[in-house]
């Protein structure tokens, strides 16, 4: 996942403020899912995977000539 714990933590803050909702318990060291971030963690899953397959869509379409 490419990302640096600073610039997760701020996306999890973002999520948070944007949902006016804790997604996460933190204790200690230790992070775990809220009842509502379990609630959503399903979507967020489909959302990831649907952004890699764009991904690779627009990967295998890169060169290729569209015309009509």
């Amino acid at each position: 996942m490419h990302l640096s714990q600073p610039a997760i933590s701020q996306t999890i803050n973002n999520l948070e403020k944007h949902f006016g909702t804790k997604l996460f318990l933190r204790q200690g060291r230790s992070v775990y899912l809220t009842e509502i971030g379990q609630a959503l963690r399903p979507m967020a899953q489909e959302l990831v995977s649907a952004a890699r397959r764009m991904g690779e869509t627009a990967s295998s379409l890169q060169g290729e000539v569209v015309t009509k």
